[in-house]
């Protein structure tokens, strides 16, 4: 494994963590997609820039499969959740949590990372205070949320290029920025309630397939 493809992996992981997203129930016009197949260019920026493709599933309300591929369309990074466990694997390394653990190393949700996935606040996912967020809703449909942190921004994350795909309205382009840097995520192709096997997002070591 390549140190930039490791460097990058993390960096998704450590600004995703970092996150914790929680969407208000800001509604989008169109119907909401219950799961999702893609393709997408993955972008992050701190002292350089890192680039790769990835293959993402996700299917609500807390099931999903990401692929970061490396040269020749291998797999260097895979990260899976059935909605009871997280399985990421990076080069040699794996690792298995269960999201209820009380010392899981992460501060999202499952229902986090498909909600931002699909483009659509998840029901589950509680009250957000408003003194915590900032929304902001442009004439172009672009979506902006902010978390504030004593009285300033921490993190901002910006929905664009909202297309509709069988009827439902996502976001193609999903920016994440606070102090370490920023993610963005590129939908390149985008399958809306595609069919799942009922192995799709099983929890194994089995690279895929």
């Amino acid at each position: 494994m390549t140190l930039r493809v490791r460097i990058l992996f993390i960096a998704i992981l450590a600004l995703y963590g970092c996150a914790g997203v929680r969407p208000p129930a800001t509604p989008v016009a169109g119907r909401s997609a219950h799961g999702l197949r893609a393709e997408a260019v993955v972008e992050m920026k701190r002292s350089v820039m890192l680039r790769g493709k990835a293959r993402i599933s996700a299917e609500a309300p807390g099931s999903f499969r990401i692929e970061v591929l490396g040269p020749f369309n291998a797999t260097m990074a895979l990260i899976i959740s059935d909605g009871k466990s997280l399985y990421v694997f990076s080069g040699t390394d794996e690792k298995e949590y269960l999201w209820d653990d009380p010392s899981f190393p992460y501060s999202f949700k499952a229902e986090d990372v498909v909600s931002s996935l699909l483009g659509a606040p998840s029901q589950n996912q509680g009250t957000i205070e408003k003194s915590d967020y900032s929304v902001s809703s442009g004439n172009d449909g672009n979506l902006t949320l902010t978390r504030m942190k004593d009285g300033k921004p921490v993190l901002t994350v910006a929905m664009s290029d909202f297309r509709t795909v069988a009827g439902a309205r996502l976001p193609f382009d999903i920016r994440i920025e606070d102090r370490r840097g920023t993610l963005r995520i590129r939908y390149s192709s985008v399958e809306v309630d595609p069919s799942f096997s009922p192995d799709s997002f099983a929890i194994n070591r089995l690279l895929p397939r």
